[in-house]
């Protein structure tokens, strides 16, 4: 007989061992939503995070990196992973002001130095994310075809190093003292320009959830060449060429989400379109006068 959420949930956290516990759905008050599979824990005057999530980000946190909460326990049940974290008395980011993007860009430096063209256990996983990136092919308008061949190119050749795929602003967290990264389920050993377009492409300056300034955009492509691509004998105008691909394909995601999903659209998923469209036309002027 199959157990039912709540069921689960108690089992897993009776395996800790925690004591007297209760527990509630992590909640974002920004966007007033649930996290699904997501629990603030209380234990008395002990706070914890319970997660389900998967091997991949188990993966991640059994490197006990920097700039990662340090798990209190784990569970494995089939596919699925239970993370016990502990609560984190810090904020979610939505305004990447440069002093965020510099506490950011740091850690990230840190952590893809030390794993440069590496290999690790339970992320050898780049077929799938290369495989993933030539499926969106099919969404994509042919104007936009040749440029996203190149980037395909560029994904398989260039150094790859411990990324997340999927590095929103809200999966990191501060307390402006030090910045923290959670959700890292879609993690693996990928293109070095991925995370910081992903990034940076996501947010924008005028009335959006994410907010970056154009001039902090620049300083975060340039600080993070600086701080850890400089190093890796990387010219800085390949590296530019470089990065406009994947902030070109980070671009097409609005447009894959509204031609994918044609039969649901909604003003958001419209809006993310147009928005698609015009960093496309943008980095594709650009691209093509770099070529």
């Amino acid at each position: 007989m199959n157990m039912t959420n709540e069921e689960k949930i108690n089992e897993i956290l009776t395996l800790f061992n925690i004591g007297n516990y209760s527990y509630k759905k992590v909640h974002n008050d920004k966007e007033d939503y649930d996290y699904d599979h997501v629990y603030t824990v209380t234990s008395g005057s002990d706070k914890y995070i319970l997660k389900k999530t998967n091997k991949v980000e188990l993966a991640v946190y059994n490197l006990n990196l920097d700039h990662f909460l340090k798990p209190k326990g784990s569970y494995i049940d089939g596919d699925d992973v239970y993370l016990l974290l502990p609560f984190y008395e810090g904020k979610s980011i939505y305004d990447l002001t440069r002093d965020i993007l510099i506490m950011i860009i740091d850690a990230l430096c840190d952590i893809q130095g030390r794993y440069w063209n590496a290999s690790i256990n339970g992320l050898d996983n780049f077929d799938y994310y290369y495989n993933r990136a030539l499926d969106r092919k099919k969404y994509i308008e042919e104007e936009y075809l040749d440029i996203y061949d190149e980037f395909c190119e560029l994904y398989k050749s260039i150094p790859r190093t411990l990324s997340n795929d999927d590095l929103l602003p809200f999966n990191v967290m501060t307390n402006n003292k030090e910045v923290i990264f959670i959700d890292w389920g879609e993690a693996g050993m990928l293109p070095y320009p991925l995370m910081l377009a992903r990034l940076i492409t996501t947010a924008k300056e005028d009335n959006y959830i994410f907010q970056i300034k154009e001039e902090d955009r620049k300083f975060a492509i340039d600080y993070y060449y600086e701080k850890l691509i400089s190093k890796k004998g990387i010219p800085y105008e390949e590296y530019i060429k470089v990065f406009n691909y994947f902030m070109f394909h980070q671009y097409t995601e609005g447009m894959y989400v509204y031609y994918k999903y044609s039969d649901s659209k909604t003003d958001y998923t419209v809006d993310e379109y147009n928005r698609s469209k015009e960093g496309l036309s943008k980095l594709t002027s650009i691209i093509c006068k770099n070529r």
